[in-house]
């Protein structure tokens, strides 16, 4: 048993626990539920699943919301063939906990500033951009785009309400990185919380203003 993330996993609140039957014989996995101390809820799979003798399978699970603060230790209880099995899942790599760390940074950047994506335009994106008591910095390079300002979006704390043109250019021009896209429309952006914590936020972009995206990448590469 063990717990990971793919890097398309990350973006969407998802996880993959993975089973290994290191056992002679097949199993069937009916339903699989991960509890954690620093998740709000139970991840629950279920659909029944075999799993070959010396095979692994991976279920992908939703991260219900996290609780700032908890610790953490991870278990997963397994239905495997009419038996509960209560097994230890660790998390190798610390992506629950990064997950959880990541998710409540948001939730204080929320509290306090506004960095939302109002539309594309023929250069870019327009975004309101509202500070608050937080400071917003310089916007990341996503696999598709590079902002021609990293500091386009730059506000200190108590700035006014704006909304910002922020131009891109292809961050590099291949089909099959628009194809096979997972991550080119997730951009980052600095922020320093008014305690002094900085990271990374998250700027959310909803189906129209991703397609408009992928549709501004295709015309500026000469794809379209």
């Amino acid at each position: 048993m063990s717990l990971y993330q793919t890097r398309s996993d990350t973006p969407a609140d998802k996880l993959e626990i993975q089973v290994r039957n290191g056992g002679p014989t097949p199993v069937t996995v009916q339903r699989a539920r991960l509890d954690s101390a620093r998740l709000a809820a139970p991840a629950v799979w279920d659909e029944p699943v075999e799993i070959l003798a010396g095979a692994a399978v991976d279920l992908k699970v939703d991260l219900p919301r996290p609780i700032c603060g908890a610790p953490g230790a991870e278990r997963v209880m397994l239905a495997v063939d009419g038996t509960d099995l209560v097994l230890d899942a660790p998390d190798t790599l610390g992506q629950v906990a990064a997950y959880a760390e990541q998710a409540c940074f948001e939730q204080e950047v929320d509290s306090t500033a506004v960095i939302r994506v109002r539309g594309v335009t023929d250069t870019g994106m327009r975004v309101v951009t509202d500070p608050g008591r937080a400071a917003i910095g310089d916007l990341d390079t996503t696999i598709l785009f590079a902002p021609r300002d990293p500091g386009a979006l730059a506000a200190p704390a108590g700035d006014r309400t704006r909304v910002r043109e922020v131009r891109l250019r292809p961050n590099r021009c291949e089909a099959h990185a628009l194809a096979e896209d997972k991550q080119g429309t997730a951009f980052g952006v600095a922020v320093t919380l008014p305690d002094g914590r900085s990271g990374t936020y998250a700027l959310q972009v909803g189906p129209r203003v991703r397609a408009g995206l992928y549709s501004l990448y295709a015309r500026l590469c000469g794809l379209a």
